[in-house]
């Protein structure tokens, strides 16, 4: 049987040396973004992929207040994806694969992306934008 469990990826990424942070967020935002959500694997399986264009000081200034130690992470990006099977078929399909293993390595710097899998539907305690404290 299919879980219906939803999955999102959450990936903090850093960009490649030599890169400059405009040339970052527009090779990553307008061609690789792009022409991810254009595949026709994203097509059938994504349900959802945002990205955090985040400007450098304002994150180390952030961290550094709250005292957590300076990550120098560019941007952040969220797959989300309506259950692990979509998922699975995403990052097994062969076009895709063929395609983001090597353009991933013109604009995120290698082994220093940080990822992780958040699994299931937010539990909501507080959310000042709807009125409510939760449930």
């Amino acid at each position: 049987m299919a879980s219906q469990t939803p999955i999102r990826i959450v990936i903090f990424t850093k960009r490649a040396e030599g890169m400059s942070k405009e040339e970052f967020d527009n090779y990553w935002r307008d061609v690789h973004g792009a022409n991810f959500i254009k595949m026709p694997a994203a097509q059938k399986y994504l349900l959802k992929y945002e990205q955090y264009h985040e400007p450098p000081a304002l994150r180390h200034e952030t961290e550094t207040l709250f005292g957590f130690k300076p990550t120098g992470y560019d941007g952040v990006g969220v797959i989300s994806f309506a259950s692990l099977d979509d998922a699975k078929a995403l990052f097994t399909d062969k076009d895709f694969l063929a395609w983001t293993i090597p353009d991933e390595a013109k604009v995120f710097e290698p082994k220093t992306q940080l990822r992780f899998v958040q699994i299931g539907d937010s539990e909501v305690l507080f959310d000042r934008s709807v009125g409510n404290l939760g449930k």
